[in-house]
């Protein structure tokens, strides 16, 4: 046995489970797994590089474990219950009525048939990717998790190895009138509109802000108070998110496909939204087809960890590389996920028009439409306003004619111009009538006066 036979044989081995899962293992080299980038395979992996890189810095062989899932068809590891012996002092009711499969089965159905003729669970095993660990076919695997509670009670979690950004995809909706009637609001957004309309309101709100406002927002902070917190507030939470979130489920239920390409077939219906991570996946299926959108602003990052099985030997110095080799490991991710490579099947997008970004667009009939349309609205408004103060001031004068016409029939305004008439050898054919009247009620008022 020659030195390098030897020194591989005395060198520790980590045992790995591999499976085709785009972006962290590409199926479409040459050979599978691929652990390092080449000419002919750029890009095998984003995890298969991070494993590689740790186990080299550990000076640790990787003994591979392939899982024959295809692309789409991972099973990362699902809890089921496996059933045992009766309980202890019962006993079946109809032996004879447990066929095998039951004892094979984790459907709800044959769970419920099971606890009724008796039977009880014995343990509970991991299926697909974590059933490795568990039944220590391997020590980790290529593949990067969330911890969840129940995970962590089962497994080791490594040092967090990046954050992963979970995105909505949604269909990208064309253009109509409506829309781009808002066009002329984009400029500013919702919350400076709303602080316009703030300002506009604010003298009327100071009126109604009184007493009694003070006293109801008194009475709201004590029940504040005096309430006990939710237990679980999708379900109870009176916060504004939380009831929104719940109208939007209720009128837009959940619906949960069976495979990505029949939630990516519900999205390209645009009736649907599709969350998903960073790094899935339906993220690189998503990428193969055209005209989505994807929003991740304001999202939470969650972190991504390798998992183990319990009491593995390398845990800790695997923890400790991932923090050495941190730089890395973020040359990677942003090699796989932010340089914008196009890694799967290139998708077949007639994408002339949206090749441009909305502030390099030339201005055409779409973009300006909606600032003509608030013109000709205010426009509008301006005349509706000045035929109706027009209509007021006319109206306003024939009211007052009337009301002079009433006064000039009265008997004694009659009386005072037949006197100047029989009084007088002027013609006063031409003499307005109500003018006079007018003189004839200030005569009389001063008249009085004194």
């Amino acid at each position: 046995m020659d030195n390098v036979t030897l020194q591989s044989s005395l060198r520790r081995k980590l045992r790995v489970v591999f499976a085709r899962n785009p972006p962290d293992a590409f199926p479409n080299c040459l050979r599978f797994p691929t652990l390092a980038p080449n000419f002919y395979c750029p890009f095998p992996g984003w995890c298969l590089e991070v494993l590689k890189i740790i186990c080299d810095a550990m000076h640790v062989d990787i003994e591979k474990v392939i899982s024959p899932a295809v692309v789409g068809g991972l099973d990362w590891g699902t809890l089921a219950k496996v059933v045992g012996e009766p309980l202890q002092g019962e006993k079946l009711k109809n032996p004879g009525s447990l066929p095998k499969a039951f004892r094979q089965a984790s459907s709800r159905l044959l769970i419920g048939r099971m606890k009724a003729l008796g039977a009880v669970w014995k343990n509970e095993t991991w299926t697909g990717v974590l059933g490795y660990l568990q039944n220590d076919t391997a020590d980790t695997a290529c593949l990067m998790y969330q911890m969840t509670e129940k995970r962590a009670q089962y497994y080791q979690f490594s040092y967090p190895v990046t954050n992963i950004q979970p995105i909505f995809v949604a269909r990208r909706q064309v253009q109509t009138l409506s829309s781009v009637l808002w066009n002329a609001f984009k400029p500013f957004t919702y919350e400076v509109w709303l602080l316009f309309l703030g300002t506009i309101l604010m003298f009327a709100f100071a009126l109604m802000q009184s007493g009694f406002m003070i006293e109801l927002y008194k009475g709201i902070l004590l029940t504040a108070l005096l309430t006990s917190g939710y237990q679980n507030p999708f379900k109870n939470s009176n916060q504004a998110h939380f009831v929104a979130l719940r109208q939007a489920i209720s009128a837009n239920p959940v619906v949960v496909a069976k495979s990505v390409s029949d939630a990516l077939d519900l999205v390209d219906t645009g009736k649907y939204i599709y969350p998903i991570q960073q790094d899935s996946l339906a993220m690189q299926m998503s990428l193969e087809r055209c005209n989505y959108v994807y929003v991740s602003e304001g999202m939470p990052q969650q972190s991504a960890y390798f998992v183990f099985k319990n009491d593995t030997p390398l845990f800790k110095d695997f923890n400790r590389e991932i923090i050495m080799q941190q730089y890395f490991v973020q040359r990677t991710f942003t090699k796989y996920f932010l340089e914008g490579y196009q890694l799967g099947k290139p998708a077949k997008c007639d994408s002339s028009e949206y090749d441009e970004t909305e502030a390099t667009k030339p201005l055409d009939l779409d973009s300006v439409v909606g600032i003509f349309m608030v013109g000709a609205i205010g426009l509008g408004v301006s005349i509706v306003g000045f035929f109706a103060e027009i209509y007021h001031y006319w109206h306003l004068k024939l009211q007052q004619r009337r009301s002079r016409t009433r006064t000039a029939m009265n008997v004694t305004n009659l009386l005072n111009i037949a006197k100047m008439h029989f009084t007088t050898r002027q013609n006063y054919g031409d003499i307005d009538v109500m003018k006079l009247v007018e003189v004839l009620q200030k005569s009389n008022s001063s008249q009085h006066l004194e």
